[in-house]
């Protein structure tokens, strides 16, 4: 089976929270985007596991019983990240957190996991249109946060999550049955690719945070929205990486040519830049074309801070370098498009 997977919803979410972020609040944003990415962690990825234990289950019973084992294992560690996250966090900064900020952080980080995995269900079950809609109403809710208060955007969460799991009882029909362990057979990979792009982005936007926040959190955002749309359950294989490859390829050049004359975007460039490349490791097959633009993009990227007085010429070929190795798949692309609209016509 041709993999062509891509989900268009997950863009809304991270797209709507560049308005706020490119408004005067990416403080907001910032904390909305970090708190879903730990909550996820925290939670062992429970929504992206069952999405892949989902894939390969034939049988409707065992898929309620992978996403109730979700759901279980989602409650549980949340649970332990509520009391042992304290002390996590006096570990790093050498002072325990604000008992209000906390329960704020570790509020958002559960409610939206637990939207995620209502949407999951949605998907499971044939209702990807409902669970783009509850995509919607979750971007609007924690857009609207953001230009209010704090106290708005644990609240937006928890509305998000109630959204997300009465529209999976009543469109997509009783998620519950007995739990089976088919989820954690795809747990390893999961924390695997966060522990690959989510925590090294979250250091990444912290580092770039001085240098520009607006721009810091809208390429966490923009890479963020670009690397989950593209996303699958699975490596893809041959061909079918033509439209990941240009999805987060192009985007991340285009930063990287406009980043020596624009210095506010640099970080910008280099957020968006790792998100392409290890999305291309993650979720791509190996080849050495797109590992020459893999590593054309880093060195573009990191010339405007390694060499600012070449980094007009450097960056700029380098980012070229990158399009021209993508210059096949988009080809591919055009091969693909043409033979859909035959297939169209002859039906």
């Amino acid at each position: 089976m041709r993999m062509r997977l891509s989900r268009r919803s997950e863009l809304l979410v991270p797209l709507a929270l560049l308005i706020p972020s490119l408004a005067g609040r990416p403080r907001e944003a910032a904390v909305i985007a970090a708190a879903s990415a730990l909550g996820r962690l925290c939670t062992l990825h429970g929504a992206e596991s069952f999405r892949a234990a989902a894939a390969q289950e034939i049988s409707p019973a065992r898929v309620r019983g992978a996403w109730t084992a979700a759901l279980l294992t989602t409650l549980l560690f949340a649970a332990i990240a509520l009391v042992a996250g304290p002390s996590v966090w006096t570990w790093l900064f050498a002072a325990p957190p604000p008992r209000e900020t906390w329960l704020a952080l570790w509020l958002t980080g559960a409610s939206l996991a637990i939207a995620r995995l209502g949407d999951e269900h949605l998907r499971a079950a044939g209702q990807g249109e409902t669970a783009a809609l509850s995509a919607f109403v979750r971007a609007a809710l924690l857009t609207g946060s953001a230009f209010c208060s704090g106290g708005w955007i644990p609240g937006a969460a928890v509305l998000s999550a109630l959204v997300a799991l009465t529209l999976a009882c009543a469109v997509a029909g009783r998620p519950f049955a007995m739990p089976n362990c088919a989820l954690f057979r795809q747990t390893p990979v999961a924390l695997w690719r966060a522990l690959l792009s989510a925590l090294p982005a979250l250091l990444l936007l912290a580092g770039f945070w001085r240098r520009g926040a607006a721009w810091a959190a809208a390429g966490y955002l923009l890479g963020t929205a670009l690397q989950t749309c593209a996303a699958t359950p699975f490596r893809r294989v041959g061909r079918e990486c033509a439209a990941l490859h240009l999805l987060l390829g192009i985007p991340a050049a285009a930063l990287c040519i406009a980043a020596p004359f624009a210095p506010a975007a640099r970080g910008m460039a280099a957020l968006v830049t790792f998100f392409a490349v290890t999305g291309w490791a993650i979720y791509a097959a190996f080849s050495a074309r797109v590992l020459l633009a893999g590593l054309a993009l880093t060195i573009s990227s990191l010339t405007v801070w390694l060499s600012p007085p070449h980094s007009t010429i450097i960056a700029v070929v380098c980012a070229g370098l990158a399009l021209l190795a993508l210059a096949p798949d988009i080809h591919t692309m055009q091969l693909e498009q043409s033979a859909a609209r035959k297939r169209a016509r002859r039906r």
